[in-house]
């Protein structure tokens, strides 16, 4: 699904970035992780990396910030300075993605290293 991703973020005139904070865990917080954990390929996405207008140095101290004083506690809110085109952006990527993958005839497979990957082998066995 990654690379199907990658493809259709090119088109967009965007691209794809490693997890910034991987010692989060967000990844293993998310949604999709039981899906992951069970095996079942699953993205984590998160489009708040880059800002066209600001840049990615901008973002980045935004984040920093977010994380540190207003993540999970009471101030958690919307704020005025978050532009929310690219949600837009996303939902016609991730609708392109779905398309490609509901009209293919293979599985998504995860890709060598994924600590998921052996999960998926042993319920295909």
């Amino acid at each position: 699904m990654e690379d199907i991703v990658r493809i259709e973020a090119e088109k967009q005139d965007r691209y794809i970035l490693p997890d910034p904070n991987p010692q989060s865990g967000m990844y293993y917080r998310s949604d999709h992780f039981s899906f992951a954990r069970a095996g079942v390929p699953a993205l984590f996405a998160r489009g708040n990396n880059d800002s066209r207008e600001k840049g990615i140095d901008y973002m980045s101290g935004k984040e920093k910030d977010w994380l540190a004083n207003y993540y999970h506690k009471p101030f958690d809110e919307y704020e005025e300075w978050w532009n929310l085109d690219g949600v837009a952006e996303d939902a016609r990527l991730l609708f392109r993605v779905g398309w490609e993958l509901a009209n293919q005839n293979e599985f998504p497979k995860w890709k060598d290293g994924s600590e998921f990957k052996a999960r998926r082998e042993k319920d295909l066995e």
